[in-house]
């Protein structure tokens, strides 16, 4: 082989590895905000489907269990009734949030 040939493979070698690299984050960039979007789409449901659910309730006085999906950044929900007064570390009434519900 000639040394232009070895120059123009390592330089074909450079260009093929910078190409596989930058599909590779594009990637990661993609199935990122796919997942992102996933979780924004089940946390519309669930609000959705829980205004739905208060609705027939108060039309129905249904008082089955009901269940609901929350998207997976989400450990748990939280309920505060405004009319009530008082703070967040007076739970009697109300149900907060976790870790600490802001008033």
């Amino acid at each position: 082989m000639k040394k232009a040939e070895i120059a123009s493979q390592g330089f074909i070698y450079i260009i093929a590895g910078l190409l596989f690299t930058l599909i590779l984050m594009y990637g990661f960039k993609a199935m990122v905000g796919l997942k992102e979007k996933a979780n924004y789409v089940k946390l519309i449901d669930l609000k959705t489907s829980l205004e739905t659910e208060i609705k027939n309730i108060g039309i129905s006085q249904d008082r089955n269990i009901k269940v609901f999906t929350m998207p997976s950044i989400y450990r748990k929900i939280c309920f505060i009734d405004m009319a009530k007064s008082g703070s967040c570390s007076d739970t009697s009434d109300n149900k907060y949030c976790y870790p600490k519900c802001s008033p």
